[in-house]
């Protein structure tokens, strides 16, 4: 076992034999490190990884547009969904979120999505499929086919 500093953070770690070269003591830190790369390296290893059939780290990329990103962004930028925006809903709930309104993209856009409370939300999410899928779910629990 080999005792190293990590290049960023300073704290000292332990690496394996196998692993001279390890710099970093958590993953978190080399993320830190990576970020710090000029963008025509990151885009030199993303084009590297392509090649190998690897997807780049989406941190890489200056605005990812995922579910859980864009709704980190939300509660970042706007905070947490404190109403339900839905002008039927019986105002009991407590619990709210942000919901994408139907027809828009997954942008870092607040106009592209609403707070509801969750009752509102499920509801408004609810499609003639899933509303068959539960249906027969229903239907099948019922008669008594459950594994």
């Amino acid at each position: 076992m080999l005792k190293k500093q990590c290049e960023i953070c300073k704290r000292e770690f332990i690496v394996a034999n196998n692993r001279p070269k390890a710099r970093f003591c958590s993953i978190k830190c080399k993320a830190q490190w990576q970020k710090q790369l000029p963008e025509e390296i990151r885009k030199k290893i993303s084009n590297t990884l392509k090649n190998k059939g690897i997807k780049p780290p989406s941190r890489w990329i200056e605005n990812p547009t995922n579910y859980s990103t864009i709704h980190k962004w939300l509660i970042k930028e706007y905070g947490k969904a404190d109403r339900c925006e839905n002008k039927q809903c019986n105002g009991k709930s407590k619990n709210y979120q942000y919901a994408l309104i139907k027809g828009f993209k997954y942008e870092r856009k607040r106009e592209n999505f609403i707070m509801l409370c969750v009752s509102c939300h499920k509801k408004y999410d609810m499609t003639l499929k899933t509303k068959k899928q539960i249906i027969k779910n229903l239907n099948w629990y019922k008669n008594g086919k459950r594994k």
